[in-house]
């Protein structure tokens, strides 16, 4: 349920209530908050609704803004939710999202491959004015390249010895397919990685730092397979960003420590549509300073950020007067810098000591 408040009233909008995995919807009057509220809930009870509900409807403070309070009600059938672990553990989680991700991984050799190519350019530009790389160097790791590994493609294309690492073994067999190359995707997971230490100067991971179970042990192993002077890139979540594509929940970044982890609870246990039935859900949340603080732990010893590294002559750049401007500001201004790595701090290049 929705509250719009004007002025010293309250204008209630539909009422979506769940009952055991179906919804309903009820029309709303006029009238103050409070009152409207246990007419609605009590409209919900006259209509029958109420079973199953065990009395466990759930008002939450969804948002707020200057004149103006959202309110949402929501239920959970804690009958249902018994029943569903009546003789099954906790840890095997909701059925539903094993029965997404066998549906994905048998999906993986039809599915259409996502463009990458400049998402691999823009970073390689970056890494070139990040670090001095020999050309005889020009080996990368891809972790996590899923089942179409455009990025490892690109990099072979132009020169580079590149290698994918995919946990999944569904995806890495549909990766190969994709590449023609048999050799070209490795099994393994970012905290164990099944490379040689030392042997590569680059290591790419992309929206891999959130879902991992350590993300101090995957940098940890990224440091270890880098040559002296290499250079990691991590493209990660970023806790102070004001979008979230991860959750359907508005801010769930911003949402206390205790409360994330509760959803994700929630979303694993009870509720998979949170995290878009996604059986490894973004768990780890980095400010640039964190992902910063991590990376020396790690052993890394240089940290720059994308604004760090852009060209006047980058195509986001180069179209627009005001960007240019704005970029020459940020850089050179500490405070500038901060405030704007609050918003694009999810990206960071991480430096080998050479």
């Amino acid at each position: 349920m929705r509250w719009h408040r004007a002025d010293s009233r309250v204008r209630a909008s539909s009422t979506l209530i769940d009952v055991g995995g179906s919804c309903k919807r009820f029309n709303s009057g006029r009238g103050r908050a409070p009152t409207g509220l246990r007419a609605r809930l009590g409209g919900a009870k006259r209509t029958g609704l109420h079973r199953g509900m065990h009395r466990s409807v759930a008002v939450t403070i969804q948002a707020w803004s200057t004149g103006k309070r959202e309110v949402q009600v929501m239920s959970i059938d804690s009958r249902r939710a018994r029943e569903l672990y009546a003789n099954r553990c906790l840890e095997s989680g909701h059925p539903e999202i094993e029965i997404r991700r066998l549906a994905a991984k048998a999906d993986a050799r039809h599915r259409q491959p996502d463009k990458g190519f400049e998402s691999v350019d823009s970073i390689l530009a970056c890494v070139v004015r990040a670090a001095s790389l020999p050309a005889r160097e020009r080996t990368a790791v891809v972790v996590g390249c899923g089942p179409f590994p455009t990025s490892v493609r690109r990099l072979r294309d132009i020169g580079w010895a590149c290698v994918g690492v995919e946990p999944v073994e569904e995806y890495a067999d549909a990766a190969r397919q994709f590449l023609s190359y048999p050799h070209g995707v490795l099994v393994g997971s970012a905290e164990s990685l099944p490379v040689d230490s030392a042997s590569t100067s680059l290591v790419i991971m992309e929206s891999v730092l959130e879902h991992v179970d350590s993300a101090v042990d995957a940098l940890r192993e990224a440091f270890r397979v880098l040559r002296p002077g290499g250079v990691l890139y991590v493209g990660t979540t970023n806790r102070l960003q004001l979008s979230n594509a991860e959750y359907t929940l508005r801010f769930f970044q911003w949402l206390p420590g205790l409360v994330r982890e509760s959803y994700i609870h929630q979303h694993l246990h009870f509720e998979p549509h949170l995290a878009r039935y996604s059986s490894r859900p973004a768990v780890n949340w980095f400010t640039y300073a964190e992902l910063c603080a991590i990376g020396r732990t790690s052993g890394f010893y240089r940290f720059y950020s994308k604004l760090d590294l852009l060209a006047v002559d980058d195509p986001t750049i180069r179209r627009s007067a005001v960007r240019r401007r704005a970029l020459d500001r940020v850089r050179f201004n500490p405070w500038l810098r901060a405030l704007a790595l609050t918003q694009k701090g999810g990206t960071v290049f991480m430096l080998k000591r050479g």
